[in-house]
């Protein structure tokens, strides 16, 4: 199948998949989709040097594995409105531009992983809080047919944003849920709400 449009989202660097395998994979994002590019990680590195979100690509891929990618235009047009702190309607929030860096929010993860066509479910299988209710860590399964993913996650002040240092729960909550769709998502970068800043 041929799939053309603009990439949306990139990783900085390959993610190993599956881990300690020596293979490698890239996660491009293409009309709220994303296709995943297995090749060694000297030629990855060299594609991620090239490709830059923006460009017009065209892939031809089976199922969401890409087969082939050929850029079309590397002309970028001004991105619309996504910077950090504007919440107009239309803005996208599954994508946040934090430094320079685009990131993807637990929002965009967990809408990537409903469109997968498969089943899955996630729980809660350890937690803690600190008495003074400032700390907070957890542990969440996902599973998905055979394969388990966890995710850990935690809130101290010093990790977590000030609008949401007085919510540790539940920030270690979404951060452990977040890093275990990663994995499963094949996602290597960090998730938006993982950063302290």
């Amino acid at each position: 199948m041929e799939i053309k449009g603009k990439i949306e989202w990139l990783p900085p660097t390959p993610t190993e998949f599956p881990k300690e395998s020596g293979n490698f994979n890239i996660g491009i994002k293409i009309q709220g989709e994303f296709y995943n590019l297995h090749r060694p990680i000297d030629k990855l590195k060299k594609m991620l040097d090239m490709l830059k979100v923006g460009f017009e690509v065209k892939l031809k891929v089976e199922g969401n594995r890409i087969e082939d990618l050929e850029v079309t235009s590397d002309k970028i047009a001004a991105p619309e409105s996504n910077a950090p702190g504007e919440n107009s309607p239309g803005a996208n929030s599954d994508i946040v531009n934090i430094s320079g860096k685009n990131f993807m929010t637990y929002k965009g993860l967990l809408k990537l992983a409903h469109a997968k066509d498969e089943d899955f479910s996630m729980e809660l299988t350890e937690s803690w809080v600190s008495e003074d209710m400032k700390m907070a860590w957890c542990k969440v399964r996902l599973t998905a047919g055979k394969r388990i993913f966890d995710g850990f996650g935690s809130s101290t002040p010093e990790n977590t944003k000030v609008m949401t240092a007085s919510h540790p729960v539940e920030m270690c909550h979404t951060r452990a849920k977040g890093r275990a769709l990663r994995d499963y998502l094949n996602i290597g970068e960090a998730m938006a709400e993982e950063l302290a800043k």
